[in-house]
């Protein structure tokens, strides 16, 4: 078979590429590479470093605040309160407790600050001579820290002023009243007071019913036999009455 032959300056173009198409791709190679290259610094410079410029800045500048991502952002716990009573007949409390060293307690008096002291560094804190209310006064004290978080729940307490004494009422026996013979030697001593009132009678405790009222047995000696009620509420007022009965036991045969 023959060999076909071109003479030179034919239309035919050889089927490898010449120096010049290989110079060409790789230029086109490098532009590739480097572009992808700066694509993925780009990229990087995206999610890897422009979230943290707060971080870098704050690396090279003394005395910068730090970055919000990196401050303490975990609430302190609620502080803790010494006992305190249900109620008072004084009109100013000390309220004292525990919390964070170092943070800031904050005293809600009826969801009105009222004061604010720093716990000292074993952790104790104390508002002297908060002027409560009379009747009711709710207490709320809540634990900021020094990061600013606050606690998610304050420590709460009620309590009662009240400087007024308790109504007391005696009904039987009456002042003066005299009991003779042997059925007579024990008597019912009946009254009325407010109720979550206590009753004493001549230093006993005696039960306080749901309205108030109370009821009471005393054996009596010969002769003038003295009666001393006390009613106490809550807050530690008193109400006192005093009443004398007379007895005269029967005569021995």
């Amino acid at each position: 078979m023959a060999r076909k032959s071109y003479k030179k300056g034919s239309s035919y173009k050889s089927s490898y590429l010449s120096k010049q198409d290989w110079r060409n791709l790789r230029i086109l190679l490098f532009s590739l590479i480097g572009t992808g290259a700066v694509l993925t610094l780009f990229y990087l410079f995206l999610t890897r470093i422009a979230p943290n410029i707060d971080v870098f800045w704050s690396a090279i500048r003394p005395g910068s605040p730090a970055p919000a991502e990196t401050q303490d952002r975990i609430p302190p716990a609620p502080p803790q309160l010494l006992t305190l009573p249900e109620a008072t007949d004084q009109d100013t409390l000390n309220i004292s407790g525990y919390a964070e060293p170092g943070a800031k307690v904050v005293l809600h008096l009826n969801e009105s600050k009222t004061s604010e002291v720093v716990v000292d560094k074993e952790g104790s804190f104390t508002f002297e001579s908060i002027t409560l209310f009379d009747g009711e006064n709710r207490i709320e004290v809540e634990t900021i820290d020094e990061a600013g978080n606050v606690c998610r729940q304050p420590a709460t307490h009620t309590i009662i002023f009240d400087e007024e004494e308790p109504e007391l009422t005696v009904d039987q026996p009456k002042e003066g009243e005299e009991f003779e013979g042997k059925d007579k030697e024990t008597i019912t001593i009946k009254g009325m007071t407010e109720p979550d009132t206590k009753i004493t009678i001549n230093g006993q405790w005696v039960r306080v019913g749901e309205e108030g009222n109370f009821e009471h047995s005393l054996k009596l000696e010969e002769g003038d036999n003295q009666i001393e009620i006390i009613a106490e509420n809550k807050a530690g007022n008193e109400t006192k009455q005093e009443i004398t009965v007379k007895y005269e036991a029967p005569e021995e045969d």
